[in-house]
């Protein structure tokens, strides 16, 4: 799997001291992006559905080879 700008999460705060979730005063403090499959992150710690799959894949073999 490839991720384009793979270090950009796909929830971003709109300006420091924000986080991905915040709300103040009833307005986002965060944007998503238009296609959350495309980003390796979620948000600045999380991976993404995608992000976890890539890892998955990436381990996959190396998992089953300790049997």
């Amino acid at each position: 799997m490839k991720f384009k700008d793979q270090l950009r999460s796909c929830c971003e705060a709109m300006t420091t001291g924000y986080k991905c979730g915040n709300v103040e005063g009833g307005k986002k403090m965060y944007v998503v992006c238009n296609n959350p499959n495309s980003k390796f992150f979620w948000d600045d710690v999380h991976p993404s559905q995608v992000g976890w799959r890539a890892i998955y894949l990436a381990l996959k073999s190396s998992a089953y080879s300790y049997e």
